[in-house]
């Protein structure tokens, strides 16, 4: 699920300027973890989130790794 950062930060107790400093380092990915639409504003996708949190395969590199010969 995407959700806007405000409502990222409000649910999980993140701080902004923690997300924006794993985006500058890119341990979080555009376009997987996070987008930005039209009107500038951040979209974190929550599942993927979870994903990195508990250290899990991304799914996109899950389905890469199971195509490779």
């Amino acid at each position: 699920m995407w959700v806007r950062l405000s409502k990222y930060i409000e649910v999980t107790g993140e701080s902004r300027s923690t997300l924006l400093r794993l985006r500058q380092k890119e341990a979080i990915l555009y376009g997987y973890h996070y987008r930005v639409d039209p009107m500038d504003r951040l979209w974190i996708n929550t599942a993927r989130m979870e994903e990195w949190i508990e250290g899990k395969q991304p799914s996109y590199l899950k389905a890469l790794n199971s195509t490779a010969v």
